[in-house]
């Protein structure tokens, strides 16, 4: 996972509060969420495949947990892989919705462009180092992304995810749990990787998961 802002550059973080970040009223940005969602999802693809490496395929479950993740910042006016007031992350939500995984990785930037603004994000992604080699990891297979707009202010989340190995033999259970990837430091975030934590409230964690699977649903 890598934090990254738009301020007048990007800027890659790790492990550095970000909470309070959003900037004040500015002029009204007008955006279509689901056509920008998809326009970044073609953007990222094209950057793939311009570097030699495989388009990624949109899973519409991670595409539910990216706006999900978009409209929840611009609603709580916050800005971080770690989901107030526990730290969760975006690893946690897909867990809880049952989708099997090796790992999952995440790219966040918000901009307040009033003339192309999906550019503008996927231009800072493409210019911060650890948000560039998190797009550009071999390793995802699949991805989503969520835009969400209020004001001035628009929010873009890009989720990743790399597939669990092909199960082989009769030695893999049915529905087995997803497979984890501990980190040994919070930092390596960058590379899209498990961060272990604590447990959620369960309300919190049940209300975030079920508007997740609501968007699901409705798809």
């Amino acid at each position: 996972m890598v934090l990254g802002v738009r301020l007048s550059v990007a800027v890659a973080m790790a492990g550095v509060e970000l909470l309070g970040v959003l900037t004040g009223p500015g002029p009204a940005v007008a955006i279509e969420p689901e056509g920008a969602a998809t326009k970044l999802m073609a953007l990222t693809n094209i950057t793939r495949t311009s570097n030699g490496l495989s388009a990624l395929s949109r899973d519409t479950r991670l595409s539910s947990v990216a706006v999900e993740r978009s409209r929840d910042m611009i609603t709580r006016n916050y800005f971080s892989h770690q989901i107030p007031p526990n730290n969760t992350t975006v690893v946690d939500i897909v867990e809880s919705l049952g989708v099997r995984f090796r790992s999952v990785g995440e790219n966040i930037e918000f901009n307040t462009a009033l003339i192309n603004p999906v550019e503008f994000a996927q231009t800072d992604f493409m210019n911060s180092p650890e948000h560039r080699e998190n797009l550009l990891s071999p390793r995802w297979d699949r991805m989503g992304a969520g835009v969400f707009g209020s004001g001035s202010k628009v929010m873009y989340a890009v989720e990743f995810m790399q597939s669990p190995a092909p199960e082989s033999g009769s030695g893999a259970a049915e529905g087995a749990a997803p497979q984890r990837t501990q980190l040994p430091d919070q930092p390596n975030l960058a590379r899209g990787e498990r961060l272990r934590s604590p447990k959620v409230p369960i309300g919190l964690m049940e209300n975030l998961v079920s508007r997740v699977l609501r968007l699901f649903l409705s798809l």
